[in-house]
Parts: structure tokens; C-alpha cells; sequence
């Protein structure tokens, strides 16, 4: 007892993370003050250490969620490979106990089978409430695209969707962070260190997550795993929404909300016809005539009118509320189903989600910020990806109505996947 006593006093306190580094520094800068009285020793050994601690202060060595980063080590190996879905689904760990070692100050290989505990960190901002957060993510943000320029604080706020264990799967990598028992996943960026060895779980290793990608998923186990850099930030859908192809394949049934002659074009509707702001229900009409339910756009346009579905005084997307038309009690009533996830909200619209609905035999109802119009409904029927080009049906362009264009540049504030029922 008395050796390990004597082996404790020269270690010094078992601290952990910045604790440890600052005690370290302190006890350093003890032993300088002993012999400061010497200035041969003050030129050779105090300045150097002080010009050396500021280097290693200001590029993250003590910083971060639990202390900073060495990029270095990001060269490590065993990081994963890139998963082929990027979708979440339900999954049962595997039995037995998972290989996890943590003897240094952060794990540096990842779980044996692939699975955590989940915990939470990030700065006290509008998406995160901890204010024991540094706002100082480890990794350089060189590393980190959405980051360059940006403080900690900053950083956080504009990925939002974050983690750390960067020292397992390496600065800026992308990872699907799954809730085995509901299917729930998140595509996060790792950006920090941590979590520290002092705090790991002698079974089971802990993945840190933003507070925001926590709440998502919820859970008390998560799976995680790499996907390519090109995956959208933020929830993920789920795999079941992409699973087996329509037993009806769609047909190309084109609408026109101004087509000249129609009993439709001069139908009342919103602040105006179906003509200058029908352009939501011509799309339904679309779908819905698509699979052999024949509807014109003048009659989905009284439903919406009766559901409170129309805009009124032409605000917002002209004709509809769109994520309240695509509403799963309606369109199940009328024979069709939607997806559980809506892929939009965003500026970059992964095509490569799209292209596996629309190749199952979905059609996407899509609201959208047109060029030349504003808000705008379309139905998207194809994408490429490698392109990145969509195929949408376009009810204001007349009389064809087929328009293939980049979707680079397009607000897409709401893409519901929907099709008729199986």
C-alpha cells in the first residue's frame, strides 16, 4: 500500500480530461518557478515551454470536449468501412460481449460489433443546452467543411447534426448513428475528441452526440457506422419507407392547372383560379390519375378547399399547404399511402434517396422555390444522381409538362414520397 501511495503522490490526482492536462501544466510550471532564480535555465527551459504550451493551446491540445486533438492521429487505422444504406432500420446487437478497450486517454478503435452507449455534448446554444461545454471542437477545421472560418461555437451551430469519437473513425468522417430498437437514425459529422477514457464503460464504449441528433433518435444503444461524404446531414430515413417496389407501376398522366378548354382553368380557387394558383391540386391530380384514380385538378381542388388546405390571399406556396394536403388520413381514404419520412426542408436534396423511391414506383409531391415563379408544386418522377438532375412533372408548363433540370440551386421545403396502396 504504502509503494502504491508513494507511485499515487509522483502521478499526482487521477483527474480526467482538461482537468488533467491543466493539473499537468500547473505541476510543470511548479518545477519552472523552482529554478527561475537561475536565468541560464530561464532562457533554455522556461521560455521554450511557454512559446510550446501556447502552440499546443491554441490548436486544440487541451481544448475540445475533452481535451484537444493531435491530426496525426486521425491517420489511424480502423475507422470503419462505408455502410451501403443510408437509411436506418431496427437491428439485434450481437450476442455476447463487445470487444472495447480504452487505455489512453481516448478510445482510438472503434466498438468490436459496432454498437454504443449514446451521450450528449455541445455548446449552450440555440440547438444545445450544456454549459460545460468549451465550444472548442478538437478537430481542425480544415477537416470540417461546413467549419472553415468558424469558431467552436459557430461550427456547432451551422452543422447541427455533430458527434465526437473522431479519434475512432477520424476527423470530418460521416457516420449513420442508428437506434436499434425503433429503426431512428441520424447522419452526424465527427468533429470532437471524447468521449475520455475516465469515462468509458468498462463493457460497452460511448458515442457522443449532438444534443439535437440525441433527441432524434433517443435510446439508450446506438449503432454506428461510415457513409460517404455526399450524404445529407440531419434524420435519415427510414428503410422501410424504401422498401418493396409498388405492385402498380406509375403511368406519365400530364395536367396542365391553365390547359385552355378545361372545366378546371377558371375554377375559383385561393385568392384566385386553379389557373394562377392551382398549381397543388393539378399536382394531386397528377398522382392520383398516375395510378388509375382518376381525378381532375378541379375536383382535388374543391378538397383542398373544403379541407382548409388552400392558402388564402395567395400567401406562402400557391394553392396548398403542402405537408398538410399529403396528410396520411386523407390519402389513405382515397386508396394511396405516403411516406413516413418527408425529404425535404433542405438546399440540397439527396437524389440518391429520391432515385430509390422513384424507382420503386413512388411519385413525389413536391413543394418547391420554382425559378421565374416562387413557391411552386411539382411532382418529381425521376432523378439522377450522378447527374444531378430531376424529372418532374410541371403543371405550369404547358403543353408538355416534362421538365429535366439541375437541382442544384432549388429550395426544396417539402418532397413527400407517395403512391397508391399495396
Amino acid at each position: 500500500m504504502a509503494d502504491q501511495n508513494e507511485q499515487q503522490k509522483q502521478q499526482g490526482p487521477n483527474y480526467s480530461g482538461i482537468a488533467r492536462g491543466l493539473y499537468k501544466y500547473r505541476k510543470r510550471a511548479r518545477k519552472v518557478a523552482a529554478v527561475a532564480a537561475n536565468p541560464e535555465i530561464i532562457v533554455v527551459i522556461v521560455i521554450p515551454f511557454f512559446f510550446l504550451s501556447l502552440f499546443f493551446m491554441m490548436f486544440g491540445f487541451f481544448g475540445g470536449g475533452v481535451g484537444g486533438t493531435n491530426a496525426a492521429d486521425q491517420t489511424a487505422t480502423g475507422f470503419g468501412q462505408i455502410s451501403g444504406t443510408i437509411c436506418g432500420e431496427k437491428s439485434i446487437p450481437p450476442p455476447g460481449v463487445p470487444s472495447f478497450s480504452c487505455p489512453g486517454f481516448t478510445a482510438t478503435q472503434p466498438s468490436s460489433d459496432g454498437y454504443y452507449i449514446p451521450t450528449s455534448f455541445g455548446c449552450n446554444t440555440g440547438f444545445s443546452k450544456d454549459p460545460t461545454d468549451n465550444c472548442a471542437p478538437a478537430c481542425p477545421t480544415s477537416q470540417i467543411p461546413e467549419c472553415n472560418g468558424k469558431t467552436g461555437r459557430e461550427c456547432e451551430e451551422a452543422i447541427v447534426w455533430y458527434s465526437a469519437n473522431s479519434d475512432q473513425y477520424g476527423c470530418g468522417t460521416k457516420l449513420k448513428v442508428t437506434n436499434p430498437s425503433t429503426g431512428k437514425a441520424v447522419i452526424v459529422r465527427a468533429i470532437d475528441r471524447g468521449p475520455s477514457c475516465s469515462v468509458q464503460s468498462n463493457v460497452r464504449g460511448k458515442f457522443d452526440l449532438s444534443q439535437a441528433a440525441r433527441r432524434e433518435i433517443g435510446g439508450d444503444l446506438v449503432k454506428v457506422e461510415r457513409v460517404d461524404e455526399s450524404t445529407l446531414l440531419g434524420p435519415a430515413p427510414a428503410c422501410s419507407d424504401l422498401g418493396s417496389g409498388t405492385t402498380k407501376t406509375p403511368s406519365q398522366v400530364l395536367y396542365c392547372q391553365w390547359q385552355t378548354g378545361s372545366n378546371w382553368r377558371d375554377k375559383a380557387y385561393d385568392s384566385g383560379t386553379v389557373a394562377s394558383t392551382g398549381c397543388s391540386p393539378t399536382s394531386m391530380a397528377m398522382i392520383f390519375s398516375s395510378y388509375g384514380v382518376t381525378k381532375t385538378p378541379g375536383e382535388i381542388a374543391d378538397i383542398f378547399t373544403q379541407q382548409g388546405w388552400a392558402w388564402q390571399n395567395g400567401s406562402g406556396h400557391k394553392g396548398t399547404k403542402a405537408w398538410l394536403a399529403a396528410d396520411t388520413a386523407w390519402l389513405s381514404s382515397m386508396g394511396f399511402e405516403r411516406a413516413q419520412s418527408d425529404i425535404g426542408y433542405t438546399s440540397n436534396l439527396d437524389l440518391r434517396i429520391v432515385k430509390n423511391y422513384t424507382d420503386k414506383g413512388w411519385l413525389m409531391f413536391a413543394a418547391v422555390e420554382w425559378p421565374g415563379i416562387g413557391g411552386h408544386q411539382v411532382v418529381i418522377q425521376d432523378a439522377n444522381p450522378a447527374t444531378g438532375q430531376v424529372t418532374v412533372r410541371d403543371p405550369n408548363s404547358c403543353p408538355n409538362g416534362i421538365v429535366t433540370r439541375s437541382s442544384a440551386g432549388l429550395t426544396w421545403y417539402s418532397v413527400v414520397p407517395i403512391r397508391i396502396k399495396q
